[in-house]
């Protein structure tokens, strides 16, 4: 996309920040930013299908260790944290064909793609959502809201009334489905990694702080 259009689509501030990711990730590993957008989501108290709508469509719902040892495509260096308790997988399928996934945690989620740990409140209430992918070729299908439908359930039979994530800041089509179920914008939080040094630059406690290692991770309490 050229500049021009980028910057009408993202807003100058959004579009330098994803210039300066794209640029980042020609350096492989060494360095990496990532502009996220932090929401919450009230967890509906019914279905958005009606019943037996999209029924071709199977949805299982799996513990972590469940997903990961029935063969869901998940990278070797992040097994280890979704076989942790309260980590679930519901997975799509169509006609045995894996079309779709989305992982929840019930606890306090140390990230996968930048460090920070997002404890969300109140305790008990709340869950993390991460990770929900479709197919391309289902897209625009039933297979999304079959799973946010099962994610409901899920939810709701564990107590949780609202939902946390967030969206990476140029993707406008992942913002337009979450605003249209509900979710509310909390914050922004910019993540900038060169080498072993991350900076996270948020409008969320902690703010500012700059980190070393995985042990020293920031937390970010998503209480409103």
């Amino acid at each position: 996309m050229r500049l021009a259009g980028l910057v009408r689509e993202l807003g100058w501030g959004t579009a330098l920040l994803y210039l300066i990711g794209r640029g980042l990730e020609r350096l492989g590993n060494w360095g990496a930013l990532h502009d996220l957008l932090l929401y919450r989501q009230p967890v509906r108290p019914d279905a958005l299908l009606p019943p037996g709508r999209g029924a071709s469509i199977e949805i299982r719902t799996m513990s972590g260790a469940q997903a990961i040892d029935a063969g869901l495509p998940v990278p070797a260096a992040l097994a280890a944290g979704r076989r942790r308790d309260g980590v679930y997988c519901l997975a799509a399928y169509r006609d045995g064909a894996l079309i779709g996934q989305h992982w929840l945690d019930l606890g306090p989620h140390d990230d996968e793609m930048v460090r920070c740990r997002y404890a969300t409140g109140p305790t008990g209430k709340s869950a993390w959502s991460y990770d929900m992918a479709i197919a391309p070729a289902h897209r625009g299908g039933l297979a999304y809201a079959r799973l946010i439908d099962a994610t409901g359930a899920l939810l709701r039979a564990h107590g949780r009334v609202q939902v946390a994530s967030y969206i990476v800041a140029s993707n406008r089509l992942a913002i337009a489905a979450e605003e249209r179920l509900g979710g509310r914008r909390l914050g922004r939080a910019v993540h900038l990694r060169l080498g072993p040094v991350q900076l996270l630059v948020a409008s969320l406690p902690p703010y500012l702080q700059l980190s070393f290692s995985d042990r020293k991770r920031p937390v970010m309490r998503l209480e409103s």
